[in-house]
């Protein structure tokens, strides 16, 4: 009796973790940006990343090779009109690098970063 209730527990504990892991959603595409850009305050180079979108975080990763090279927090939002635009930024002013504003993912999906560089939010 009391292998059943331990097994019993097992099974649930193990089911409890594995549908937690399943209901985080990650949205990811490729990215490649043509200039150097500045996501939450850190200077990103031009090149191809991976731009992940943590739908249970709602944080936007720019990622190469496996590794985090910056991180925003982002909403996402769906575009109304679909056009080919795969990032937004904006001039920062100042200095001589963009900032990034948003990505576009998957579906007419949109990340837009909450807090682009200025403490305002993006539009």
């Amino acid at each position: 009796m009391i292998k059943l209730v331990d097994r019993l527990v097992m099974m649930v504990l193990v089911g409890a973790i594995a549908s937690s892991v399943a209901l985080a959603k990650e949205i990811k595409k490729q990215v490649t940006f043509s200039e150097p850009v500045v996501v939450n305050g850190t200077l990103v180079k031009k090149g191809t990343y991976d731009a992940v979108f943590n739908d249970e975080t709602n944080e936007l990763s720019i990622v190469k090779g496996g590794k985090v090279v910056a991180r925003a927090p982002a909403q996402l939002e769906t575009r109304v009109e679909r056009d080919r635009t795969v990032y937004e930024t904006r001039d920062k002013g100042d200095s001589n690098n963009a900032v990034l504003v948003s990505v576009t993912l998957k579906n007419g999906n949109q990340a837009t970063i909450a807090n682009s560089g200025n403490g305002n939010a993006a539009q």
